[in-house]
């Protein structure tokens, strides 16, 4: 059974946000990101999907990535809201599939080894989840705080996630999955000052 990996470029968010095409470091967050996939060294094949694929494929030209048509469907934390077929669909039947997001460009490749690990064997997924770490509260329907939920059972989701075959389009989400820790580093790029953290961190190195 081959791995695909497939890495997902989110829709357009809010003016002056971050995307998949922004520079970090002077490379743009979905090349980072595919670097991550391929030096994570158990990744058959590479796929890129999104509204603009074919900016994201050109963004990564001298990768071995290839470019799938955008979903209808999301993936990931939010998989089996739509059954609709897009091309790339043969390829992951039948496959283990670790889907990625694509703005999440300093993960480490140890993740995607770690999540791979973890895979069952038949049906289910395997998710990166870090503990709650800020105060949460309810707010009731006039803006006002009532009360603190119990975080115990609370976790932070990231990705890389794996999914078998068809279960990725078919009715299947991360209900259920097996969890695995995840990495600080795995953090989501959707803001200008998450763009600032992600900047600095790169200029640490490791």
């Amino acid at each position: 059974m081959n791995v695909v990996a497939v890495v997902v470029a989110g829709g357009s968010r809010s003016p002056g946000a971050p995307d998949a095409l922004t520079p970090l470091g002077g490379v743009p967050m979905v090349v980072r990101s595919v670097r991550a996939v391929l030096a994570s060294g158990v990744v058959d094949r590479v796929a890129l999907r999104g509204e603009r694929v074919h900016d994201l494929v050109r963004a990564c030209t001298g990768l071995p990535v290839e470019a799938w048509q955008p979903v209808t469907e999301q993936v990931g934390a939010h998989a089996g809201q739509r059954r609709d077929a897009t091309n790339g669909d043969e390829a992951i039947a039948g496959n283990l599939v670790l889907v990625h997001d694509a703005v999440r460009p300093l993960t480490p490749p140890r993740l995607f080894r770690l999540v791979l690990d973890a895979a069952p064997a038949g049906p289910g997924a395997v998710v990166p989840v870090l503990p709650l770490a800020d105060t949460v509260k309810t707010v009731d329907h006039a803006g006002l705080l009532q009360t603190t939920p119990d975080r115990s059972g609370l976790r932070v989701v990231q990705t890389p996630q794996a999914f078998r075959g068809p279960d990725i389009l078919f009715g299947s989400t991360v209900a259920g999955a097996r969890v695995v820790p995840g990495d600080p580093l795995a953090f989501a790029v959707r803001t200008p000052w998450d763009l600032e953290m992600a900047e600095l961190l790169l200029e640490e190195g490791p």
